[in-house]
């Protein structure tokens, strides 16, 4: 039986990041932005490896427990004693602020492309020119 928590509590549970698998064998990797997403839970049961219980949602700052029972397994989590908002919000604008940097890293990327053609051209017809093209003698 997993201690230091009790039927009827409500925590909030932070991802450590989904594991992922790869191909290749005892290869796995975290996916990033699965890691910090916050979700809050009510217990109802506690097992030896798992917490039991119905997740908590919030429509407009009202708090509605959902229907279904779920299990968590608290090593996939960092747990947190009663509702956290401050930390979803956090992770909100860690996604927010990912996704900024993503952008303008991909944009960055293709200006430094499109530079890169425009002097490969360049490069190419000054060689072009040192070395013309072979023409055939009638």
């Amino acid at each position: 039986m997993l201690r230091g928590y009790h039927i009827g509590e409500e925590i909030t549970i932070v991802s450590k990041g989904i594991q992922r698998s790869s191909y290749t064998p005892n290869n796995t990797w975290i996916d990033e932005r699965q890691k910090g997403r916050t979700s809050y839970f009510k217990i109802e049961k506690i097992g030896t490896t798992y917490l039991y219980g119905k997740y908590i949602r919030f429509e407009e700052d009202r708090k509605e427990i959902c229907y279904y029972q779920s299990r968590i397994n608290p090593k996939d989590y960092n747990i947190f004693s009663g509702i956290r908002r401050d930390l979803h919000k956090k992770h909100t604008d860690f996604i927010n602020n990912l996704n900024e940097y993503e952008k303008n890293r991909e944009n960055r990327r293709r200006d430094l492309e499109r530079k890169a053609h425009r002097l490969t051209d360049v490069f190419l017809k000054i060689w072009e020119k040192q070395n013309p093209r072979p023409k055939i003698e009638a």
